[in-house]
């Protein structure tokens, strides 16, 4: 199940390796197995000692009208056009990912998609904060 944390959702997975090769894919549509390298909001988990627990990724989802919805972008500029400079990110390769939120029990995963400008964004005073918070 998601947690929630800073007004966003968060869907915690351990032992993520990060991919070498790279992908791309066309906006707007849902991602599927065939695909190549997505770039996913994301950040390291922490333990409960507060230290980041190596491996392990939290994906942060966005709040569609219907739940939460799983987002990559097919490239890292259009992540931090949308979702800012301070994002933290994951590079995830489509396949894993998509079956990943498939066994997750999440709808598609949404490729570049549009963010309302008023959505939660992260900061450099989040950053900070997280850098140095306890869980």
């Amino acid at each position: 199940m998601p947690s929630t944390r800073r007004g966003l959702s968060y869907w915690a997975y351990g032992d993520y390796e990060t991919p070498a090769e790279s992908g791309a894919s066309s906006a707007g549509q849902s991602a599927d197995s065939s695909e190549g390298l997505l770039f996913v909001p994301a950040h390291p988990q922490r333990s409960a000692d507060g230290s980041v627990a190596t491996g392990h990724v939290v994906f942060e989802l966005l709040e569609g009208p219907e739940g939460p919805v799983p987002v990559g972008f097919t490239e890292l500029g259009l992540l931090t056009e949308r979702l800012g400079s301070a994002q933290p990110w994951a590079a995830a390769r489509a396949p894993e990912f998509v079956a990943l939120m498939r066994r997750a029990g999440l709808g598609p995963v949404h490729l570049d998609p549009d963010i309302a400008p008023h959505a939660r964004r992260w900061t450099e005073k989040d950053l900070d904060q997280y850098r140095t918070e306890k869980s």
